[in-house]
């Protein structure tokens, strides 16, 4: 009864003319024993498509127990493989792990039955990309340690991927897993890039453990590989944001950094420099910020917007206004654009350093100049002016706002 069932659906599948929907009347006899048979059969291996479009089928028209069974899957993924389907059984691998909340594919990937297909490199490497996908990278490193007992070699793809999802992912020992993983690829034959070693630094950076950091990049030497662009603005991030109580020594480190960089040949940008410069304005060390921004000037280094801001942001920081309104006149005669960000920073500049008339002028100078105010700018000057006591001048803003219709929030009137 079970041949005939078998061979009735198999030529049901493989003939052009018969749609699916013909196969309904033998729903109620679908069990595991029969699906898995039909899934297994010699004749449908050769008709990758067919059997992924039936899979489907089953998903749907069959009971959840069955459908939430991972033999199936299992069982048609080989087939996928074999004839180069990789996104169609990822997708497969994706969506079933996305319900399958007991984690049945995963305790049968590790610890499979012997009426399954064998395990295969592709099925292991793919199904630590979907578990990765899925949000669920610890499940995928244990995988990855099937595969490491099996003696498969995993694609590059993969271990970079496992080990992008472990730095990113909020649990401890994440960083210690990934170091794990990173060996483990070498010993087992995976020859690193760049992009492997960036992954791994950013996680140390991320924990702060800038010394480890700092190793791994040497280490990259050894495999024929030189930092890039990435690896240094990551590494130079940490030395400058890291806030401990060494912060002189790490700008130091930073610099030395940066010079090793050019020496190697990179060409430096306005990102490697900005770093370093806003790092400088936290620790109090304006005139070496403003020395690095005469060295990119000399070294025809193009400075954004966003690095104009963040400088003068720092002379404003460092109560050094006047600096940053000559700044801001250098980007004005070099055709540079400034922003509402630009504009704000200074009049707050201003009135941090209780000069509010100055504050109160250069908006003026601005607004002259075509500049459009936004609410934002209004109520920092508007409520120093009130702290000021200058009333007259407070009110003159308003009633100019007002007039030229622009918007008044709630912290207008609180003021």
């Amino acid at each position: 009864m079970e041949a005939q069932l078998i061979q009735t659906i198999t030529i049901i599948l493989t003939s052009r003319q018969t749609p699916l929907y013909t196969l309904k009347p033998y729903i109620p006899h679908l069990n595991l024993s029969l699906v898995l048979s039909i899934l297994s059969s010699k004749i449908l291996s050769s008709y990758p498509i067919t059997l992924l479009t039936f899979f489907k089928w089953l998903q749907n028209h069959i009971t959840s127990t069955l459908s939430h069974n991972p033999k199936p899957l299992l069982t048609v993924l080989p087939y996928l493989f074999r004839n180069k389907k990789l996104s169609n059984a990822k997708s497969l691998l994706f969506s079933f792990i996305s319900f399958n909340r007991h984690h049945d594919l995963h305790n049968l990937v590790l610890h499979p039955n012997r009426g399954l297909p064998r395990l295969s490199k592709p099925l292991l490497d793919t199904s630590i990309g979907a578990y990765v996908q899925a949000g669920e990278p610890h499940l995928a490193v244990q995988i990855f340690k099937k595969m490491k007992r099996l003696g498969f070699i995993p694609n590059l793809l993969t271990c970079n991927t496992l080990l992008n999802a472990l730095a990113r992912y909020p649990f401890s020992h994440s960083i210690l897993l990934s170091r794990e993983i990173f060996k483990d690829a070498i010993r087992l034959g995976v020859r690193p890039n760049t992009n492997m070693f960036n992954i791994l630094i950013y996680g140390y950076c991320v924990e702060k453990k800038l010394k480890e950091a700092v190793k791994v990049l040497n280490q990259m030497g050894e495999f024929g590989w030189l930092p890039d662009n990435v690896t240094y603005n990551t590494v130079l991030d940490v030395l400058c944001k890291n806030g401990q109580l060494n912060q002189e020594k790490n700008l130091e480190q930073a610099y030395d950094l940066l010079k090793s960089f050019g020496k190697l040949g990179y060409v430096l940008d306005d990102v490697n420099y900005e770093t370093l410069i806003m790092g400088y304005f936290k620790d109090e060390k304006a005139d070496k910020a403003l020395k690095l921004c005469v060295e990119m000037k000399d070294k025809g280094i193009i400075c954004s917007i966003v690095t104009y801001n963040c400088i003068i942001e720092g002379l404003c920081q460092s109560r050094k206004t006047d600096q940053a309104i000559n700044k801001l006149n250098g980007i004005i005669a070099s055709g540079i654009v400034s922003d509402g960000i630009t504009c704000n920073t200074i009049i707050h500049g201003y009135c941090r350093e209780a000069v509010v008339e100055k504050a109160f002028q250069f908006h003026n100078k601005m607004v002259e100049n075509s500049f459009k105010q936004d609410t934002i700018n209004c109520n920092i000057l508007f409520s120093d002016l009130c702290k000021e006591g200058l009333l007259d001048k407070a009110l003159k803003l308003f009633n100019t706002w007002v007039s030229k219709g622009k918007t008044i929030d709630v912290v207008t009137y609180k003021l």
